[in-house]
């Protein structure tokens, strides 16, 4: 029984994220891999200004963030989505919808929240906001690799553009 235990701990460990418990970068990627092909979207998330928290209140402070934005993501995305820490401060979802306006909906709805969460730290309240880009595989016509890179691109475009908001990826044709 106690193998049994430690098998399952080490195969849940292998998958998930020491300080955020929420599943790893590897185990992201494979599973998109298994949706080549289909629809859906990627939402990359990079939490705003994180170096100046760590820098101002210690990265006990930054730690601390992570771990209630992600309680708060977990929470948050519905069971079909699928949400990961990508590194550092930055997070990843698998969403199962490619409509524009529903995404928006999700996401703004989302960053609301984050904004709206207080993140007690010592004697201090920290508040957060996020930037989030957008990659839509509407007709399931790109790879994983491609929808991650086009997310982050949409991504960049945000934090250049003020921060705290959502940008889709759009094609220049």
């Amino acid at each position: 029984m106690r193998n049994a235990l430690n098998h399952h701990k080490v195969k849940r460990l292998s998958v998930t994220d020491g300080l955020t418990n929420l599943y790893n970068h590897s185990y992201f990627h494979n599973q998109l891999k298994q949706k080549e092909g289909e629809k859906y979207s990627i939402a990359i998330m990079d939490i705003d200004n994180f170096k100046a928290f760590n820098d101002q209140y210690g990265h006990q402070a930054g730690d601390a963030i992570l771990r209630e934005l992600s309680s708060l993501l977990k929470n948050e995305i519905r069971q079909q989505d699928l949400v990961a820490r990508y590194g550092g401060e930055e997070f990843v979802i698998y969403l199962n919808v490619v409509d524009q306006r529903i995404l928006s909906q999700i996401l703004n709805r989302l960053m609301k929240k984050i904004r709206e969460m207080k993140i007690k730290f010592e004697d201090d309240i920290l508040q957060v906001t996020v930037s989030i880009g957008v990659s839509i595989n509407s007709h399931g016509q790109y790879g994983s690799e491609q929808l991650i890179k086009n997310a982050d691109t949409a991504l960049y475009i945000a934090k250049g553009a003020g921060r705290d908001m959502v940008k889709f990826y759009r094609e220049i044709s």
